[in-house]
């Protein structure tokens, strides 16, 4: 029983962490806004591309861009999760908004279950690719974002 208990509190104490720098990411976004960020906040250029899976679209894939280089004092790696027909849109403060000027070591992940924002007690999440392309030391995939929009080429998996 009382290792029942310690599964569930981390379980807790983890969508406790969630929520929070959900918040904090939130904060530093609002403050971010009118003239100047205040904060050394780079600017984010557009990356969209598409994810292809043993020959078809990668449905529900974890894109993350892992930077190469220091992207300034807040530490973040822009994500995206795969549309129905594979395609996906960075985002790094807010939805869809892109990237930072750089170079990136892409990582992928297939995840069993989306975890939901305001579920209280998220199941651990498997990745279906068992951590083949999740590494970002190990990455092959690798990218340049520029300034203006950025149409990557498919990411093609085996």
């Amino acid at each position: 029983m009382k290792h029942r208990f310690s599964q569930i509190f981390w379980v807790k104490r983890r969508a406790i962490a969630g929520r929070l720098t959900a918040l904090l990411m939130w904060l530093v976004f609002m403050s971010g806004c009118g003239e100047g960020d205040g904060l050394g906040l780079p600017p984010l250029h557009p990356v969209q591309g598409k994810v292809v899976y043993r020959g078809q679209p990668a449905k529900g894939f974890r894109v993350t861009f892992h930077p190469l280089q220091d992207i300034g004092e807040l530490k973040f790696a822009p994500s995206a999760i795969t549309e129905s027909d594979g395609t996906f849109r960075l985002r790094s403060y807010q939805p869809e908004d892109g990237a930072p000027l750089g170079e990136y070591a892409v990582t992928l992940e297939w995840p069993d279950h989306l975890i939901e924002a305001d579920d209280p007690d998220p199941k651990p999440v498997t990745d279906r690719l068992r951590g083949a392309y999740g590494d970002p030391q190990r990455s092959q995939i690798k990218v340049s974002v520029t300034a203006g929009p950025n149409e990557l080429k498919p990411f093609v998996l085996r």
